[in-house]
């Protein structure tokens, strides 16, 4: 029988307090939109976001393009 040794969790990392967490599907917001700076021009993006555990800040946790 196989046994897990360790999960294979994402772990989110805030950039703006350097807290690292790990997220359940509760904290996951799917419909939110967020800035996205990666292509000629700043746009707002649909993505699903979560919120820092200790500061707030909003988490893009995949886009959606």
């Amino acid at each position: 029988m196989a046994k897990i040794i360790e999960k294979g969790e994402k772990i989110y990392n805030c950039h703006l307090c350097g807290c690292k967490f790990t997220l359940d599907k509760e904290d996951i917001k799917w419909d939110d939109m967020a800035m996205y700076w990666g292509g000629f021009l700043p746009h707002l993006e649909d993505c699903a976001t979560a919120k820092c555990p200790q500061c707030g800040e909003k988490i893009v946790v995949k886009w959606y393009n």
